[in-house]
């Protein structure tokens, strides 16, 4: 299971550009972990734009990198697996620590539709700038 906690916006002073931050966990027999990382608005509204389109065609990629300047935290993969209209989720967290490059990665199988649900209710909480938890996969 994936889980995504928006924790906070913030604009640049310009406004023009508003950063996301998120806490991401991920269990995935026999492995879990957690991290957190902060992204520009857009990017995170493009991945879930390209995940919208992935959960009704299952045709395509989507994928969301965040951390900060050279180091990557979190990564997350969506693309088709096998012929029934299944996904698969890839995930690589990076634990946030001075010197450490300890990562967890997982892999879930996702439902078109969960996906899409999963897509909807955290772009409504994008948009609105809420802070709230949501999960995908079981």
């Amino acid at each position: 299971m994936l889980i995504l906690s928006l924790t906070g916006f913030e604009a640049d002073p310009s406004g023009r550009v508003v950063y996301v931050s998120f806490d991401a966990s991920i269990s995935a027999r026999p492995f879990s972990g957690e991290s957190n990382s902060t992204v520009h608005e857009r990017e995170l509204l493009s991945f879930l734009d390209a995940a919208e389109s992935l959960g009704r065609t299952s045709s395509g990629r989507a994928e969301l990198r965040g951390g900060w300047g050279e180091s990557e935290y979190v990564k997350f993969l969506l693309e088709p697996r096998g012929s029934l209209g299944h996904l698969a989720l890839h995930v690589v967290l990076r634990e946030y620590a001075p010197d450490t490059n300890f990562r967890v990665q997982g892999n879930l199988h996702v439902e078109p539709q969960g996906l899409l649900d999963f897509v909807t209710l955290v772009r409504a909480a994008v948009l609105a700038r809420e802070t709230k938890t949501f999960e995908l996969g079981s």
